[in-house]
């Protein structure tokens, strides 16, 4: 179950995450951009069973909130649960609101973090929905998206435009 909420992040009820996203109710979402000391950002390449999305590039973690649960709690939860990690100090950058695709109405927030030398070299323990991960140059991942766009989450295309100050569809919001 997901909460269900306005344009302005105000909770109206509980629906599951399927029937939200029939109906093209706002909801809520978390999203993680993870560093290693040399600036590589954390992708993961989603799952073949995936129904939205599958083998594209993705943040480094990407969750739907379960119902009451907190933006921060939910990007906890997702570390554990994609990619078997815990104890990363994360840091809100924004708070947004953007449609994912047709019938997915999100209010999100973009945490960043930063994995030490020790931890940017161990084996992650990777989620089933998750296929694979690679720390990537910010810049080469810019060329990538910019040569093969369909090669991304429509998510991670827009958090990252905005992420480098170039247009995006990312609607900041007031808190």
């Amino acid at each position: 179950m997901v909460d269900v909420v306005t344009e302005n992040n105000e909770i109206v009820t509980k629906k599951s995450r399927k029937d939200v996203h029939n109906t093209g109710e706002w909801h809520r979402g978390v999203h993680i951009f993870l560093f290693d000391g040399k600036g590589n950002l954390l992708v993961q390449i989603r799952g073949n069973k995936k129904t939205k999305f599958p083998r594209k590039y993705d943040c480094s973690v990407s969750e739907h909130l379960i119902a009451g649960e907190s933006f921060l709690n939910g990007a906890k939860r997702g570390l554990k649960e994609e990619l078997g990690i815990e104890g990363v100090v994360l840091k809100k950058i924004v708070r947004f609101r953007m449609n994912y695709d047709e019938g997915d109405n999100m209010i999100s927030e973009l945490y960043i973090g930063k994995l030490n030398e020790e931890r940017s070299h161990r084996t992650f323990s990777l989620g089933e929905e998750v296929q694979n991960i690679q720390f990537m140059d910010i810049r080469k991942l810019k060329e990538l998206m910019e040569n093969r766009p369909d090669d991304f989450t429509p998510w991670l295309r827009e958090l990252l435009k905005w992420f480098l100050s170039l247009p995006s569809e990312v609607e900041e919001m007031e808190e």
